[in-house]
């Protein structure tokens, strides 16, 4: 199962030719994964994008020290972090959601993207926070919705031909922002977590 890759067997299946890196959720805490997702991350080469969703699970990650463990890790090398506010009220439990997200900006040194729902989406960088609305839509079901808005940001970033180097392209970042709210809303319009294809999506 994929919980049972170990950092070794993760480090030879990841080539140079990985532009982009996506982990988190189960990853960060599940053993060997967890130990395999902090190797290939910290072995990724200087342009490979890293993008991190903690897609917190309270039931496998409260007080477990691997999940710490990782977690910082990987945030070490992040350049996108995606959280929603569940997220954010699970890491920081301290602190008002909108302040846990400035916080992870500014301890990872990442591009924050804060899904605060159906409401807006938050872009936090070093210099800007950003709110950019969230289209109304009849929500029939909403899993699968944060893996369609990495997803997304992804496929648009990649599609666009940007790199680790174009995350301080505020342009950009926005750009694809925006292009994974258009694939979460369709997502969410339809049971389980069925994404459309790009000719479905109307970016707003």
């Amino acid at each position: 199962s994929a919980a049972a890759v170990t950092p070794e067997a993760a480090l030879a299946h990841v080539g140079p030719d990985c532009s982009a890196l996506h982990v988190g959720t189960l990853g960060l805490v599940l053993q060997p994964l967890a130990d395999a997702t902090a190797a290939v991350v910290a072995a990724s080469p200087d342009d490979r994008l890293v993008m991190v969703d903690p897609n917190c699970r309270p039931s496998v990650m409260t007080s477990s020290d691997v999940f710490e463990r990782t977690l910082r890790a990987v945030l070490e090398r992040a350049d996108i972090v995606k959280v929603s506010g569940d997220d954010l009220a699970f890491i920081y439990p301290a602190l008002e959601v909108h302040d846990a997200a400035i916080t992870l900006q500014r301890d990872s040194g990442a591009v924050v993207l804060f899904t605060d729902g159906a409401k807006s989406v938050h872009v936090l960088t070093g210099s800007d926070d950003v709110i950019l609305e969230v289209p109304q839509v009849v929500v029939v079901d909403t899993v699968g919705a944060g893996d369609s808005f990495s997803g997304g940001f992804l496929a648009q970033w990649q599609t666009r031909g940007l790199g680790r180097a174009d995350v301080t392209n505020l342009d950009e970042v926005l750009s694809a922002a925006r292009f994974g709210i258009s694939v979460a809303g369709i997502t969410c319009q339809r049971p389980g977590a069925d994404p459309p294809h790009v000719q479905e999506i109307e970016v707003h």
